[in-house]
């Protein structure tokens, strides 16, 4: 056998004269030195000779195929060379939409067999009753007489001096016992069944005190229908003649009726001062309700979510918002007012004032002081209104005359165009329209999508970018390896 062109011929092929690899490895370090470049040398050619062969991309054959004709393989150079830019242009562009974390809004709209019946809160915009001040409070009618003179020249007070000459301390009783009581409501039906003043309850809001209809998770009433008949209906009493001054510009005499919320309670909490309907005395209100659902994403895809509550069990942005009233108010203030949450003192009926006026400051700096972010499910109620005349001219005499019987009763045409109204409250439409929000672009479609630019432009997969790999490792692996010193 001819030793100078058969050794190790599996790995490479020697040339004319290169006896250094057979010289028993004592060919010093010249010798050491041409061996290590004769390695790299023949690493390229043993990788050149076979990529084409090994590796499934399109075209690619002719380039690394020395027996092709030099025209053949530049064009097919050239053209692999702009696939490959195109298919990397497309896959790194593919990866910057993924990285931007894109969304979708899906809107699907519901005819639904029922519905849930909304929260109903009902405030009258007067808080305290001037015939329950002046026969069981004077002191404090007195006072928020003497606060109004002040607020309305805007001069400091001193409430200490009160503190003596009051006899309620409670501020919680005092509120429930000299707001209007449920015999505002003169009449209520629900699914044109009448319904009793136990149907409704008396809670403290920002507002003052109010009447919740519906409150509560545990049975609640459902609509099988739509329309004004299967809704809530109420007559209320405005009451103008037992209006009287206010601790706060929020519950206020200024304005005569009510103020009215169809809020969720699973998932808010009434916020009458910020999103309630004013209806006036003499009017009849149609309040008509779509329900609307919205399901956010939670980062990083959204901004949604919720954060622990000191003073309740559920998050809900309204009670985010009321904990940060609370800790201003008693920062300013060192209590509480009676509708806001946690253990701390309860403010007396003078130092309500101060939290009126750590109200006014907050309301001027809320949006940096209290961080609440929007919930992943909300729940709310869209309203159309419309309104007439109530009572009309003609029932007005009619019921001044059946009511003139009874001589308890002292009532007049105009007493009712003054102070009734009449509210209906209902669903336009049995629809839940829910807003969900969804993962535009998954990572398993960023991975289909590279293997469509890789399959497309260079007739490639996956696999051909590990057989790219190995077919470099295992030709850097037989250059390297030790050879045999022995010959044949």
């Amino acid at each position: 056998m001819d030793s100078g062109a058969s050794y190790d011929s599996r790995v490479f092929s020697m040339e004319p004269g290169d006896t250094g690899a057979v010289a028993g490895g004592n060919g010093g370090a010249g010798g050491s030195h041409k061996d290590h470049g004769r390695q790299e040398k023949s690493w390229w050619k043993l990788l050149s000779r076979s990529f084409g062969d090994a590796v499934g991309v399109s075209g690619i054959k002719f380039v690394f195929n020395g027996k092709e004709m030099m025209l053949r393989r530049i064009i097919w150079c050239l053209i692999l060379v702009a696939a490959t830019s195109i298919m990397l242009y497309q896959i790194i562009y593919q990866c910057i939409f993924y990285s931007t974390l894109p969304i979708n809004t899906r809107v699907d709209i519901e005819f639904a067999e029922n519905l849930d019946f909304p929260s109903v809160a009902i405030c009258n915009y007067n808080v305290y009753s001037k015939s329950y001040l002046e026969k069981n409070e004077k002191e404090f009618a007195d006072f928020l007489k003497y606060v109004a003179g002040l607020y309305a020249t805007h001069q400091p007070y001193d409430y200490t001096s009160y503190e003596g000459n009051l006899t309620t301390k409670n501020y919680t009783h005092l509120s429930l016992n000299a707001a209007h009581q449920l015999d505002s409501i003169l009449l209520a039906t629900f699914n044109n069944e009448v319904i009793t003043r136990e149907n409704f309850s008396i809670s403290l809001l920002e507002f003052g005190a109010c009447f919740t209809f519906n409150l509560g998770a545990a049975n609640r009433l459902k609509v099988h229908a739509p329309g004004i008949s299967h809704g809530l209906q109420v007559v209320l009493d405005t009451r103008q003649w037992d209006y009287f001054y206010a601790t706060s510009s929020v519950g206020s005499a200024i304005s005569a009726g009510f103020q009215i919320q169809a809020y969720d309670s699973n998932t808010s909490s009434a916020q009458v001062n910020e999103y309630g309907i004013a209806v006036g005395p003499g009017t009849r209100t149609l309040i008509g309700l779509t329900l609307f659902e919205t399901r956010n994403l939670a980062p990083p895809y959204g901004d949604c979510g919720e954060k622990t509550l000191k003073y309740h069990d559920v998050y809900r942005v309204s009670s985010c918002h009321l904990e940060c009233k609370t800790d201003y108010v008693i920062g300013m203030c060192g209590c509480r007012a009676p509708y806001m949450p946690g253990p701390g003192r309860e403010c007396s009926p003078p130092e309500i004032i101060c939290v009126r006026d750590a109200m006014d400051v907050y309301g001027r700096n809320s949006s940096q002081s209290c961080l609440c972010p929007v919930p992943c499910h909300t729940v709310r109620y869209a309203a159309t209104i419309s309104q007439a005349k109530f009572p009309s001219d003609f029932y007005s005499q009619l019921l001044a005359a059946q009511l003139s019987a009874n001589p308890n009763l002292n009532v007049d045409a105009d007493y009712f165009s003054n102070n009734l109204c009449l509210i209906n409250i209902f669903f336009n439409e049995l629809i839940r329209q829910t807003t969900t929000q969804q993962e535009a672009y998954l990572f398993v479609s960023l991975l289909s999508d590279i293997g469509g630019s890789l399959g497309m432009w260079m007739g490639a997969s996956i696999l051909t970018v590990v057989e790219i790999f190995d077919i470099m490792g295992y030709s850097l692996f037989r250059t390297r390896a030790p050879r045999s010193n022995h010959m044949v």
